[in-house]
């Protein structure tokens, strides 16, 4: 069998009793395999089990095999690579049939495993719990106030390339950049395949749920936008999103960097593409290429490689410094698609008391 199959195995295996679930998670099952394929250097990903208990078995010394991945990755990718490495062979261990032997050689493979992945996982949350920067993270620090300046100032000074191929990337670069430093950076899935949608609001069309929406409402020559998401890797637990892009001066910069967007998009997407962040052509941004564009145009007006997680954690450092409502931080928590309770001491704790001085107060992120 091939990663796909296994992929549609594990998604049988949990769907069963009409429970499913997120997208995200057999896409990222099926990253975990393919990444494991290239560390050994085959050609499929079988060639793994089939060779358990032969002079080629790839696994014999699962202390090398933990070792060499920890030495190529960071520490949340060696513990997906471990997990997926233990799910294939929960898989593939379904087909030995009557093979008891093989399959015990499978069980304490996979119990040798488990036991790395629980150091790996008590590493991991003894790092956050520190609250500490990583060498990568310290190296491409940017304190937010500084981001947003610096951003803003590059989209307002810079001149766009000449030739439309330049200009079309040049402007959506920046936009995809500028949706997670202008407003609360949520996960790239959420724009990964976000469809456009026009005046659905004055026409009170009813959206699927299925899809996430960015909707361009033409309102006295000025158009206002609105994100809808519906599908992400917490909707199950949060639901469908929704926030109007304000009037804020990082959010009007937003919408002006949409509008440029937009003007070049038309002009080069075929008239029948829906989606909204695209290549030439309409053709789709994959994930990883997400990643990419943000790291290199944030390595250009920066000088720092800034992925989705950095931004996440740069914005939030800032925006825990400051004093908020616990509405507000649940409306922030829920577009950035995590869920948001509120300590007693919190509910406790009054924000707006007269020796407060007004230039502490929480900022206001735009949320209707």
């Amino acid at each position: 069998m091939d990663i796909d199959d296994y992929v549609d195995l594990f998604k049988a295996q949990h769907n069963s009793g009409g429970k499913t679930m997120a997208f995200n998670t057999y896409k990222t099952m099926a990253t975990n395999m393919r990444r494991i394929v290239k560390i050994f250097k085959i050609s499929n990903i079988d060639q793994i089990g089939d060779a358990i208990g032969t002079h080629k078995d790839y696994l014999n010394n699962i202390n090398g095999v933990v070792n060499d991945i920890k030495e190529q990755f960071s520490l949340n990718t060696t513990i997906q690579t471990i997990l997926g490495l233990n799910k294939y062979l929960e898989l593939y261990s379904l087909g030995l049939n009557d093979d008891n032997d093989k399959r015990h050689t499978v069980d304490k493979y996979r119990n040798q495993l488990n036991k790395y992945l629980k150091i790996c996982c008590d590493r991991n949350n003894q790092i956050i719990n520190e609250n500490k920067l990583t060498t990568k993270e310290r190296d491409n620090w940017i304190n937010y106030t500084s981001l947003v300046k610096m951003f803003n100032n590059y989209i307002g000074a810079t001149e766009e390339p000449k030739g439309e191929s330049d200009q079309f990337y040049f402007h959506r670069n920046n936009l995809i950049l500028g949706f997670f430093i202008l407003i609360p950076p949520t996960r790239i899935t959420n724009y990964e395949k976000m469809y456009l949608k026009t005046d659905v609001l004055s026409q009170q069309q009813k959206l699927p749920t299925d899809r996430n929406f960015i909707i361009r409402e033409n309102y006295e020559g000025e158009p206002n936008y609105y994100l809808v998401f519906n599908q992400y890797k917490t909707s199950k637990h949060i639901g469908s999103v929704y926030k109007k892009i304000g009037n804020t001066p990082n959010e009007t910069n937003l919408k002006n960097l949409i509008n440029k967007y937009l003007d070049i998009r038309d002009a080069i997407a075929p008239y029948s593409c829906e989606l909204f962040l695209i290549n030439i052509y309409c053709s789709p941004i994959t994930q990883p290429k997400y990643t990419d564009i943000l790291k290199q145009t944030s390595k250009k007006i920066f000088d720092k490689e800034l992925s989705c997680d950095l931004l996440r954690k740069i914005f939030i450092t800032n925006y825990m410094k400051k004093p908020h409502s616990i509405s507000e931080n649940t409306e922030v928590a829920k577009f950035m698609g995590q869920t948001y309770n509120a300590t007693m001491m919190e509910k406790y704790r009054k924000i707006d008391t007269p020796d407060e001085d007004a230039s502490k107060q929480g900022i206001i992120v735009g949320f209707d």
